[in-house]
Protein backbone atom coordinates (compact mmCIF):
# COMPACT_ATOMS: atom_id res chain seq x y z
CA UNK A 1 0.00 0.00 0.00
CA UNK A 2 1.37 3.63 -0.95
CA UNK A 3 0.29 6.82 0.40
CA UNK A 4 1.57 9.68 -1.03
CA UNK A 5 0.49 13.11 0.95
CA UNK A 6 0.99 15.74 -0.81
CA UNK A 7 -0.39 19.67 -1.31
CA UNK A 8 -2.39 20.51 -4.14
CA UNK A 9 -2.31 23.81 -6.11
CA UNK A 10 -4.48 25.43 -4.04
CA UNK A 11 -2.34 24.61 -1.05
CA UNK A 12 -5.12 22.20 0.41
CA UNK A 13 -3.30 19.15 2.32
CA UNK A 14 -4.10 15.61 0.58
CA UNK A 15 -2.87 12.42 0.09
CA UNK A 16 -2.87 9.71 -2.38
CA UNK A 17 -3.61 6.25 -1.14
CA UNK A 18 -2.73 3.39 -3.60
CA UNK A 19 -2.53 -0.60 -3.78
CA UNK A 20 -0.62 -1.56 -6.89
CA UNK A 21 -1.14 -4.98 -8.70
CA UNK A 22 2.28 -4.58 -10.86
CA UNK A 23 1.55 -4.02 -14.89
CA UNK A 24 -2.15 -4.97 -13.90
CA UNK A 25 -2.67 -1.52 -12.66
CA UNK A 26 -4.01 -0.94 -9.20
CA UNK A 27 -6.56 -2.57 -6.73
CA UNK A 28 -7.24 0.52 -5.16
CA UNK A 29 -6.91 3.80 -6.24
CA UNK A 30 -7.80 7.35 -4.51
CA UNK A 31 -7.42 10.62 -3.10
CA UNK A 32 -8.25 12.18 0.14
CA UNK A 33 -8.26 15.86 1.70
CA UNK A 34 -7.84 16.49 5.23
CA UNK A 35 -7.50 19.64 8.01
CA UNK A 36 -5.36 18.18 10.32
CA UNK A 37 -3.99 15.27 12.12
CA UNK A 38 -6.99 13.83 13.54
CA UNK A 39 -8.88 13.61 10.15
CA UNK A 40 -5.55 12.27 8.57
CA UNK A 41 -6.26 9.21 10.58
CA UNK A 42 -9.57 9.06 10.62
CA UNK A 43 -8.97 8.91 6.31
CA UNK A 44 -6.47 6.60 6.67
CA UNK A 45 -8.68 3.94 9.32
CA UNK A 46 -11.12 4.21 7.08
CA UNK A 47 -9.17 3.15 4.09
CA UNK A 48 -8.21 0.25 5.97
CA UNK A 49 -11.34 -0.50 6.70
CA UNK A 50 -12.91 -0.59 3.19
CA UNK A 51 -9.91 -2.74 1.79
CA UNK A 52 -10.89 -4.94 4.64
CA UNK A 53 -14.77 -5.47 3.46
CA UNK A 54 -13.79 -4.92 -0.01
CA UNK A 55 -11.60 -8.59 0.71
CA UNK A 56 -13.96 -9.93 2.94
CA UNK A 57 -16.69 -10.11 0.20
CA UNK A 58 -14.70 -11.83 -2.41
CA UNK A 59 -12.94 -14.10 -0.23
CA UNK A 60 -10.52 -15.58 -3.20
CA UNK A 61 -9.55 -12.48 -4.32
CA UNK A 62 -9.86 -8.82 -4.16
CA UNK A 63 -9.40 -8.26 -7.94
CA UNK A 64 -13.04 -8.61 -9.19
CA UNK A 65 -14.30 -5.65 -6.87
CA UNK A 66 -11.86 -3.86 -8.32
CA UNK A 67 -12.56 -4.85 -11.67
CA UNK A 68 -14.94 -1.72 -12.27
CA UNK A 69 -12.07 0.96 -11.23
CA UNK A 70 -9.53 0.21 -13.18
CA UNK A 71 -10.89 -0.26 -16.55
CA UNK A 72 -10.32 3.52 -18.49
CA UNK A 73 -11.64 3.45 -21.87
CA UNK A 74 -13.54 6.84 -21.87
CA UNK A 75 -14.58 6.48 -25.68
CA UNK A 76 -18.51 6.39 -24.85
CA UNK A 77 -19.24 10.02 -26.00
CA UNK A 78 -18.59 9.59 -29.82
CA UNK A 79 -19.88 12.10 -32.28
CA UNK A 80 -23.14 10.79 -32.61
CA UNK A 81 -23.78 11.29 -28.68
CA UNK A 82 -22.16 14.34 -28.61
CA UNK A 83 -24.90 15.73 -30.98
CA UNK A 84 -27.67 14.13 -29.87
CA UNK A 85 -27.02 15.47 -26.35
CA UNK A 86 -26.74 18.98 -27.94
CA UNK A 87 -29.92 18.80 -29.88
CA UNK A 88 -32.35 17.17 -27.15
CA UNK A 89 -30.53 17.93 -23.64
CA UNK A 90 -33.33 19.78 -22.66
CA UNK A 91 -35.97 16.79 -23.51
CA UNK A 92 -33.78 14.36 -21.48
CA UNK A 93 -33.23 16.90 -18.39
CA UNK A 94 -37.35 17.25 -18.71
CA UNK A 95 -38.03 13.26 -18.56
CA UNK A 96 -35.49 12.50 -15.85
CA UNK A 97 -37.37 14.91 -13.80
CA UNK A 98 -40.98 13.31 -14.30
CA UNK A 99 -40.22 10.28 -13.73
CA UNK A 100 -38.90 10.45 -10.05
CA UNK A 101 -40.55 13.23 -9.20
CA UNK A 102 -38.24 16.47 -9.03
CA UNK A 103 -37.91 19.68 -10.66
CA UNK A 104 -35.33 22.26 -11.74
CA UNK A 105 -35.83 23.89 -8.44
CA UNK A 106 -35.34 21.00 -6.33
CA UNK A 107 -32.87 20.86 -3.51
CA UNK A 108 -29.38 20.55 -4.74
CA UNK A 109 -29.40 17.24 -2.40
CA UNK A 110 -32.42 16.15 -3.04
CA UNK A 111 -31.01 16.36 -7.25
CA UNK A 112 -27.96 14.47 -6.28
CA UNK A 113 -29.67 12.12 -3.92
CA UNK A 114 -31.40 10.78 -7.07
CA UNK A 115 -28.83 11.23 -9.90
CA UNK A 116 -26.11 9.11 -7.47
CA UNK A 117 -28.66 6.22 -6.48
CA UNK A 118 -29.73 5.89 -10.86
CA UNK A 119 -25.94 6.10 -11.32
CA UNK A 120 -24.81 3.46 -8.74
CA UNK A 121 -27.71 1.07 -10.21
CA UNK A 122 -26.76 1.27 -13.71
CA UNK A 123 -22.76 0.60 -12.80
CA UNK A 124 -22.34 -2.88 -14.77
CA UNK A 125 -25.24 -2.71 -17.49
CA UNK A 126 -24.61 -2.53 -20.86
CA UNK A 127 -23.87 1.41 -22.39
CA UNK A 128 -26.48 1.13 -25.05
CA UNK A 129 -29.17 -0.20 -22.58
CA UNK A 130 -28.34 2.65 -20.24
CA UNK A 131 -27.25 5.43 -22.38
CA UNK A 132 -30.10 7.31 -22.81
CA UNK A 133 -30.92 7.53 -18.80
CA UNK A 134 -26.94 8.36 -18.90
CA UNK A 135 -27.59 11.17 -20.73
CA UNK A 136 -30.48 12.17 -18.50
CA UNK A 137 -28.72 12.34 -15.80
CA UNK A 138 -26.00 14.33 -17.65
CA UNK A 139 -28.99 16.78 -18.76
CA UNK A 140 -30.15 17.16 -15.07
CA UNK A 141 -26.37 17.51 -13.46
CA UNK A 142 -25.67 19.90 -16.00
CA UNK A 143 -28.44 22.12 -14.99
CA UNK A 144 -27.46 21.98 -11.38
CA UNK A 145 -24.20 23.19 -11.92
CA UNK A 146 -25.08 26.23 -13.57
CA UNK A 147 -27.96 27.19 -11.07
CA UNK A 148 -25.58 26.89 -8.22
CA UNK A 149 -21.92 27.28 -10.04
CA UNK A 150 -23.02 28.98 -13.09
CA UNK A 151 -22.13 28.48 -16.61
CA UNK A 152 -23.76 28.55 -20.30
CA UNK A 153 -24.69 25.52 -22.07
CA UNK A 154 -23.41 24.63 -25.59
CA UNK A 155 -26.20 25.10 -27.94
CA UNK A 156 -26.56 23.00 -31.30
CA UNK A 157 -25.37 25.03 -34.11
CA UNK A 158 -26.74 23.48 -37.69
CA UNK A 159 -25.02 25.76 -39.82
CA UNK A 160 -21.64 23.88 -38.66
CA UNK A 161 -20.19 21.34 -40.54
CA UNK A 162 -19.05 19.66 -37.04
CA UNK A 163 -20.02 20.72 -33.71
CA UNK A 164 -17.84 21.71 -31.58
CA UNK A 165 -18.94 21.03 -27.67
CA UNK A 166 -21.36 19.42 -25.52
CA UNK A 167 -21.01 20.57 -22.11
CA UNK A 168 -20.88 24.04 -20.54
CA UNK A 169 -18.62 27.47 -20.91
CA UNK A 170 -17.74 30.53 -18.97
CA UNK A 171 -18.25 28.30 -15.52
CA UNK A 172 -16.27 30.49 -12.87
CA UNK A 173 -12.71 29.25 -11.93
CA UNK A 174 -13.36 26.42 -13.93
CA UNK A 175 -14.03 27.41 -17.48
CA UNK A 176 -15.66 24.11 -18.72
CA UNK A 177 -17.73 21.38 -17.92
CA UNK A 178 -18.74 18.70 -19.53
CA UNK A 179 -21.47 16.75 -17.46
CA UNK A 180 -22.26 13.95 -19.86
CA UNK A 181 -18.88 12.98 -19.84
CA UNK A 182 -18.65 13.39 -16.10
CA UNK A 183 -21.24 11.00 -15.69
CA UNK A 184 -20.60 8.20 -18.18
CA UNK A 185 -17.34 8.48 -16.74
CA UNK A 186 -18.13 7.41 -13.19
CA UNK A 187 -20.63 5.22 -14.75
CA UNK A 188 -17.64 3.25 -15.63
CA UNK A 189 -15.31 4.52 -12.86
CA UNK A 190 -15.76 5.12 -9.22
CA UNK A 191 -19.76 5.74 -9.31
CA UNK A 192 -21.55 8.33 -7.31
CA UNK A 193 -18.67 9.03 -5.02
CA UNK A 194 -16.35 10.01 -7.95
CA UNK A 195 -19.09 11.73 -9.23
CA UNK A 196 -19.54 13.26 -5.55
CA UNK A 197 -15.72 14.35 -5.43
CA UNK A 198 -16.18 16.12 -8.66
CA UNK A 199 -18.78 18.28 -8.04
CA UNK A 200 -17.41 19.16 -4.53
CA UNK A 201 -14.69 19.95 -6.71
CA UNK A 202 -16.32 21.73 -8.96
CA UNK A 203 -17.90 24.14 -6.05
CA UNK A 204 -14.40 24.36 -3.91
CA UNK A 205 -13.40 25.95 -6.96
CA UNK A 206 -15.85 28.43 -7.05
CA UNK A 207 -16.55 29.59 -3.32
CA UNK A 208 -12.70 30.08 -3.71
CA UNK A 209 -12.78 32.08 -6.76
CA UNK A 210 -15.70 34.18 -4.51
CA UNK A 211 -13.81 34.30 -1.99
CA UNK A 212 -10.74 36.16 -3.64
CA UNK A 213 -12.84 38.38 -5.94
CA UNK A 214 -14.38 39.82 -2.26
CA UNK A 215 -10.53 40.25 -1.10
CA UNK A 216 -9.58 41.83 -4.66
CA UNK A 217 -13.01 44.12 -4.29
CA UNK A 218 -14.11 42.86 -7.46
Amino acid sequence: MTIDITEDEWQRNGFYAALSKGREGYLYYDYFFYEDEAELRRQLNHIGDELKDMIRQDRISPRPLFDRYIKRRYYYIVPEIRDQFLIQREEMAARFRERNGISKDSKENEILQYITAHLDALVGTAFEVCKEELLEMGAVYGDLIIRQIGGIWYEYEAWRMKQIHAGIYDVPAVDRIFPQNDIVECWENGGSRELIWRYQEYRWRYEEWKRLCALAGL
